[in-house]
């Protein structure tokens, strides 16, 4: 080969490695942006729904995660790594029976309300649930039994002689009304609604029953709670439905950010719920928001936001309700006690004008007085003015008497020097 060949040679030999120098350098520079596309994908969106999970071309999201990736996403967050959102759901779920399924029934049923309170959509469900926290414990339940017992006795007592028989049902609630001054309305309904169908059956069994009844329905709503994130399905008037995809995630992010708070054993559970500090920065939330990403959280946060002001103005409206039933229940009661009220404050405020017109009588009294002072104060300044001045003038009419009174010695001694001289003279003759 000749001397130009093998420069062309050597030329081509270099061209090719600068061509394969420049195809790697682009190939690690486009898996660097695609690396940096899927983390901000990653954070936006979360971690795929499910393992059958696929993104446009077909290809499995859970496949796209590496162990170096999955370590680097939970490292700031507490508790163990998961692959899909499913498989979170899955162990809140399982966190959360197990916490339930350790207690007695009675304690099973205020765990069951603790847990469902956060995702109540309305107001008079989270009045429900908040009874059952409220009348739970082993004393307050005791106490309620108790109260019950004498609203039963009371209620199926006979009525006594010329009144008119009354339902039980009426009777009882009265006598509940009177012994709490607020009906425990859960305990009650669920009392009513076993006595109904059990007219003759003993109290204790009554009250034993409708405590299993609503154990057994509140065991069924945090069920339903979990099934449309769990199952992908929720029931509707009875009937099945599967939920799309995207309805599923939401309900997975609302289910997930909403039950932070009672999560046993969760680092940052028990903070408020939108502390001062982002979201971000509480290991809770943070973990909600690496698993179903930001954009749902945000959707999650929106849509607490809307249930909380629906639940306010729910409790307004009971609140005027309840106002205006009172009003109306008990007219004649604040009549009683405001006609008493309404006489005495028109005593009050005669006593009252005249203490004013005896007051006034005084004070003319006094400013006459007043005047009589002043005149006095001016007399006596006159007074003291003329004493001054004639004090003044005795001063110097005895300063003038005691001169006179020396002027006349002096006389006197001159008179008995003119005596003595003429008695020596008449002696000299």
């Amino acid at each position: 080969m000749s001397l130009l060949g093998k420069i062309f040679a050597v030329l081509n030999i270099l061209g090719v490695g600068a061509v394969l120098f420049l195809a790697a350098k682009d190939l690690g520079a486009r898996r660097a942006w695609e690396y940096a596309n899927y983390r901000y994908d990653l954070f936006a969106e979360g971690l795929p729904q499910d393992p059958t999970a696929t993104d446009e071309e077909g290809r499995l999201l859970v496949a796209k995660m590496g162990p170096e990736t999955e370590k680097d996403v939970f490292a700031q967050t507490e508790g163990k790594a998961v692959k899909v959102q499913v498989e979170e759901v899955e162990s809140v779920y399982q966190r959360l029976k197990g916490k339930i399924d350790g207690g007695d029934p009675t304690e099973q049923m205020r765990l069951y309300a603790e847990v469902l309170l956060p995702l109540a959509q309305t107001n008079l469900q989270r009045e429900r649930l908040l009874a059952y926290r409220a009348y739970l414990p082993k004393d307050k339940l005791d106490q309620l039994q108790k109260q019950f017992q004498q609203a039963y006795t009371q209620a199926t007592r006979p009525p006594e002689a010329g009144q008119a028989p009354r339902p039980f049902e009426a009777r009882f609630t009265e006598a509940v009304y009177a012994l709490r001054a607020e009906p425990p309305d859960p305990f009650e309904d669920a009392f009513l609604r076993v006595y109904q169908a059990n007219p003759g059956k003993p109290f204790a069994e009554v009250f034993k029953q409708s405590l299993s009844d609503q154990h057994a329905a509140l065991k069924a709503e945090f069920e339903a709670a979990f099934d449309p994130a769990r199952q992908g399905q929720r029931t509707v008037n009875g009937k099945v439905e599967k939920l799309s995809p995207d309805e599923r995630r939401r309900a997975i992010a609302r289910l997930l950010f909403d039950l932070v708070g009672v999560l046993p054993d969760q680092p940052g559970a028990g903070e408020p719920l939108f502390p001062q500090d982002s979201v971000l920065k509480n290991p809770a939330y943070r973990r909600v928001v690496v698993i179903v990403g930001l954009r749902e959280v945000l959707q999650a946060m929106r849509d607490k936001a809307e249930t909380l002001e629906n639940i306010s103005s729910e409790l307004d409206l009971e609140r005027s309700r309840d106002r205006s039933t009172f009003v109306m229940a008990y007219m004649k009661l604040v009549d009683e006690l405001v006609r008493p009220a309404a006489q005495n404050l028109v005593r009050t405020q005669n006593d009252l004008a005249k203490v004013q017109e005896k007051a006034d009588t005084h004070r003319n009294l006094l400013q006459e007085r007043e005047k009589d002072v002043e005149l006095a104060r001016t007399t006596l300044k006159t007074a003291q003015k003329e004493t001054a001045v004639r004090l003044q003038e005795l001063r110097d009419m005895t300063q003038a008497l005691f001169e006179l009174r020396w002027r006349l010695r002096d006389a006197q001694e001159t008179n008995l020097q003119y005596e003595r001289e003429l008695e020596r003279l008449e002696k000299g003759r």
